[in-house]
């Protein structure tokens, strides 16, 4: 359903607004919100970073930052740092009771990874479960060639995110630093493979599914 309101009375017409009035709110948009924004993005990855969380989780709820101890939520986060030629094993035990829970890549300075055309993030949806019963997934720079990838859109440095939403439990993911070329060894045949061509299906499903994710 798609919901438009209008008001019924009439509505005065906007007058058209000065060079001085714009050039004000340009100055205050530039010089004072993105600054303040900035700040914020830079001082995520930093607390993390200072904590020595470096391919390390740690779950948080971020009440300090005015989370509701009545929302059923935590935050799983760590920076990440790796040679081109190095992975990241993300594995965890999974709720028994999850409504919502995903995991993305961040860069490091806190934007969301290219979305659209890299596989930067998984959900309950998208992931694919390994056969005990967990999930792992792989950060790296080129494609592992197992379905649970998270690539890191070419960033050596970042972070990785993740949430448990009204989930009947919060555990803490491990992350194990590796050489990409001892992931399969390390994975063997518990988790889902992934061949190129169920790869680019998957990505032409990522891309409609971005294109009509709900926004408003």
């Amino acid at each position: 359903m798609r919901l438009a309101i209008e008001r019924l009375d009439p509505v005065p017409v906007k007058p058209r607004q000065s060079a001085d009035f714009i050039d004000e709110q340009l100055a205050e948009l530039f010089g004072t919100y993105a600054k303040g924004l900035s700040q914020i993005a830079l001082g995520a990855v930093r607390r993390p970073h200072e904590m020595g969380l470096i391919n390390t989780m740690h779950l948080h709820n971020f009440q300090d930052l005015g989370n509701s101890e009545d929302w059923p939520q935590s935050y799983f986060e760590s920076v990440f740092e790796l040679a081109d030629d190095e992975a990241l094993v993300l594995e965890t035990e999974l709720p028994e009771k999850r409504h919502y829970w995903n995991v993305q890549v961040v860069d490091g300075i806190w934007n969301q990874a290219e979305i659209l055309y890299r596989q930067t993030s998984l959900n309950g949806h998208t992931a694919k479960i390994d056969s005990d019963g967990r999930f792992r997934a792989v950060l790296s720079q080129q494609d592992p060639g197992f379905a649970n990838w998270l690539d890191t859109a070419d960033h050596n440095y970042g972070m990785l995110i993740g949430r448990w939403y009204r989930c009947s439990s919060h555990p803490t993911p491990t992350l194990t630093r590796m050489k990409l070329a001892d992931v399969s060894a390390h994975l063997g045949d518990r988790s889902p493979r992934i061949t190129p061509d169920e790869r680019k299906a998957a990505m032409r499903q990522r891309l409609i599914g971005s294109q009509l994710r709900r926004r408003w």
